[in-house]
């Protein structure tokens, strides 16, 4: 018959504890995974909020109008619907700059970067869009102008209709090809 030793039952235990550590380590890792995970989550749910909100912000009429008339240069736009206008597009511009730093950090993928960057390409290909981001260039870090300026070397300024314009173009070209 085997007696177990103090040395042995030691032993033992040394390892039970080994055993637990290890399995903790493994719960602690699929936590960290999980938190990592909502943290995704929750910064995306915010990015389509932020999204949704500004463009349901379009459907209010006087803002409407007044990026009717300040995208292509703002000739005929009052004082006001300039104002509007001006903040329309720096709030665009705040949301766009998060969208940056959030994908620097990790938070957002570069996919979501380069979708933020096309919308932000038609809004700065205006002139009305361009003397905004002119105005306000100094506001916002140095990454991230270099970044929006090495992107606008490429993008001229278009001059003319609104999108209001290409609409209705495209549905004409739509109901021609049934009739």
């Amino acid at each position: 018959m085997y007696r177990v030793s103090l040395s042995d039952l030691a032993s033992i235990g040394s390892l039970a504890s080994g055993v637990a550590v290890l399995i903790s380590l493994l719960y602690l890792s699929l936590q960290i995974r999980q938190a990592e995970r909502n943290q995704q989550a929750s910064v995306r749910e915010s990015f389509a909020a932020r999204n949704v909100d500004l463009f349901m912000r379009l459907t209010e009429p006087s803002l409407a109008d007044a990026l009717a008339r300040c995208h292509p240069g703002g000739e005929d736009a009052s004082d006001t619907e300039i104002r509007q206008f001006m903040n329309y597009v720096l709030a665009r511009l705040l949301h766009f700059e998060q969208v940056f730093d959030q994908c620097k950090e990790g938070l957002l993928s570069e996919a979501v970067l380069a979708e933020t960057s096309r919308g932000m390409t038609f809004v700065l290909s205006t002139p009305g869009g361009r003397a905004v981001y002119t105005i306000y260039h100094a506001f916002f870090s140095d990454a991230f102008t270099a970044h929006i300026d090495a992107h606008l070397a490429d993008v001229p300024i278009i001059r003319g209709g609104h999108v209001s314009d290409r609409f209705r173009t495209e549905v004409a070209a739509l109901l021609a090809r049934l009739a």
